[in-house]
Order: C-alpha cells, then sequence, then structure tokens
C-alpha cells in the first residue's frame, strides 16, 4: 500500500522552491548595489576611464559594465600623468662686462659661438634672438654675423684657436655692457663644450692690419631666450671656452 501524502505537501514544496529562488534573485541585487568598497559596483555603462572611477586595485569587469574586481597588478590601469621632458637649452646668451673698454668697436666683438658635443659634432649659432647694443662708439654692428661657423678665427680648432683677424665685417661688436641672445643648432648638455670666440689681442694674426684689444664678457644659457639664466663662464677675449655643467 503506498503512503499517502498530505494534501499541502507538493503545494509547500513548490512554493519552498520558488521563495529559495526569490531570496537568491533579491540577495544578487543587493550585492550588484553595494559600493566599490564592498568590492562590488556595477553602473549604466562603462565609461573610458573607468580605471580612475574605481578603487585603487579594481577595474572594468570583461563583460564592459564597471564592475570593480580584483585585477592582477600586472594588468592595473597606470592613471599616473606622464612627466614632460624638460625644455631643451638651446639659448646663449653673452654679456659685455668690460670695465674701460678701447679702440673704435668697443665691447666685445663676436665672431661665433661653437657648440661641440663629446661625438665632435660641431654645431653654430643659427639665429638672433634679440641684440642690445652698449654704449661708445661702434663700427661693426650687424648682429648677424655671430651666425654659422667662425669668419674672423682663421681655421679654428679646438683646443687650436689660432690666430683672429679681420679685414672685413665678419664680427659684431656689442658696445659697453650690451649684450646679444642666440639660439644654437643643437640643444646643450652636460659635458658638451661651447666656446664664444671674441676677436681681440689675445688671438690677433702678426699680419692683421688692426690693432685689436681683450674685451671681458659673461656666458649664460637657458631653455628660453628670455629668463631663467644660467652662468656658466666668462672672461677675456680669444676663445672663452665653457664646459656645460648639469643642467636645471
Amino acid at each position: 500500500m503506498l503512503p499517502q501524502q498530505h494534501p499541502g505537501v507538493g503545494n509547500m514544496n513548490a512554493w519552498g522552491v520558488r521563495s529559495l529562488i526569490f531570496s537568491a534573485l533579491w540577495l544578487l541585487t543587493a550585492l550588484l548595489s553595494v559600493s566599490c568598497t564592498d568590492q562590488v559596483e556595477v553602473r549604466s555603462s562603462c565609461p573610458q576611464s573607468c580605471g580612475s572611477q574605481c578603487d585603487a586595485g579594481w577595474t572594468c569587469s570583461p563583460g564592459g559594465d564597471c564592475l570593480c574586481a580584483p585585477i592582477d597588478a600586472s594588468e592595473a590601469i597606470d592613471d599616473t600623468p606622464d612627466t614632460p621632458p624638460p625644455p631643451p637649452y638651446l639659448y646663449v646668451r653673452i654679456d659685455d662686462v668690460t670695465a674701460s673698454p678701447t679702440g673704435e668697436n668697443k665691447g666685445v666683438d663676436l665672431d661665433a659661438v661653437v657648440l661641440l658635443k663629446p661625438s665632435g659634432e660641431r654645431f653654430y649659432a643659427e639665429q638672433v634672438e634679440s641684440y642690445e647694443l652698449g654704449m661708445g662708439e661702434v663700427l661693426y654692428d650687424e648682429p648677424s654675423v655671430i651666425l654659422g661657423p667662425p669668419d674672423a678665427f682663421f681655421e679654428w680648432q679646438p683646443d687650436e684657436p689660432g690666430c683672429c683677424g679681420t679685414n672685413e665685417q665678419d664680427f659684431v661688436a656689442l658696445g659697453q655692457g650690451g649684450s646679444i641672445v642666440v639660439r644654437m643648432g643643437a640643444a646643450m648638455e652636460e659635458g658638451d663644450r661651447l666656446s664664444v670666440l671674441e676677436v681681440g689681442g689675445r688671438c690677433q694674426c702678426p699680419i692683421s692690419g688692426s690693432e685689436y684689444y681683450d674685451d671681458d664678457l659673461d656666458v649664460f644659457v637657458s631653455s628660453s631666450a628670455l629668463t631663467d639664466w644660467v652662468h656658466i663662464g666668462g672672461g677675456p677675449g680669444g676663445e672663452v671656452l665653457s664646459w656645460i655643467p648639469a643642467l636645471p
């Protein structure tokens, strides 16, 4: 004889299953609605910068929702902004600091500016940014003659400056207290060699038809043609040699 089943047992089992399913759905909905601090977050859409909108160590879900779920450190999104490289040091400023200039062209008389790299490459001033003429008599005041390779220094070589002389305007005079700013053909870096060639008595060729005088100058470099100048050297005429130091 088969055991008799209570009339309400079958209905109760069906109702219990439905209750369990409903409870499970309710629990899943509750879990999906909590914040990222509880390790789960679902948004309506996944923005491109999802990684930066979730707490550290959480990211977008593979399904496209902004689900905060743990990821490997190797897969983490790095939202740290890239630091731009510092601007290159391209500018040279030369100031006349002669106390008592003499001669018909007062102040320093500049032939060229030479940048020598450790590899042996040479670069020259390629553009005049500014030219401020100082006091006193000046015959040669065309600043563009400072551009390019040396003219007044015959067959100039590093450590062998040779002699200087001129029969025409192949240098520019600054006048007492004058200044010039030029842009070099390459950036100046630590360890480079910078030579400012000044036509003075120290380099005068024996056959020169004029008498030259040594004038004092200061040399500065910068990444701007206007400000933030770094003093790197100076001295009297001839080849004024400076080594580029570590720059800010």
